[in-house]
């Protein structure tokens, strides 16, 4: 929206009206962009696919932490949120070793390609249980969008 040379979001032209008390005129959400790309692998049985992720974030004092969440795709149920101060790929690797004897080994497990989830002890640990990983490509969060959505909720 140009006004007199000034270049203007919309959505602040909208809130601006709004809190003026202004007549407003019809809002119109974005649309998300509709790529057409499907998933590599499709969610069959129970424990087929899983999917995980690291999350970082921070107390109110300022330290900051890191969750590594891992959830079961078919049956959308957490099976794992590990937290700590820092999670290295050893962590996981454990992490992953405890949930496959609990819940038994998943044909593939779904992550974006962070360095902690693509090193090469976590490679180790998949192929000692044959699973094959699957990871998003960067700037792709939506073929991880099952774990994404989780951790933003």
């Amino acid at each position: 929206m140009h006004l007199r040379g000034w270049q203007l979001h919309q959505k602040r032209v909208y809130r601006l009206w709004h809190s003026l008390g202004l007549c407003l005129p019809p809002y119109k959400p974005s649309r998300k962009i509709k790529t057409g790309a499907k998933l590599d692998i499709v969610v069959q049985k129970r424990h087929d696919v899983r999917a995980w992720d690291l999350v970082h974030d921070s107390y109110a004092n300022g330290e900051k932490f890191r969750c590594s969440t891992v959830k079961g795709e078919a049956t959308c149920n957490c099976l794992a949120i590990e937290v700590d101060t820092s999670l290295r790929s050893g962590d996981i690797g454990s992490l992953l070793r405890k949930l496959f004897t609990q819940y038994g080994r998943p044909k593939t497990i779904r992550s974006d390609s962070g360095a902690e989830l693509i090193a090469q002890e976590l490679k180790m640990v998949m192929r000692e249980f044959l699973i094959y990983p699957t990871t998003s490509e960067p700037g792709k969060p939506w073929q991880n969008g099952s774990n994404e959505s989780f951790n933003g909720t």
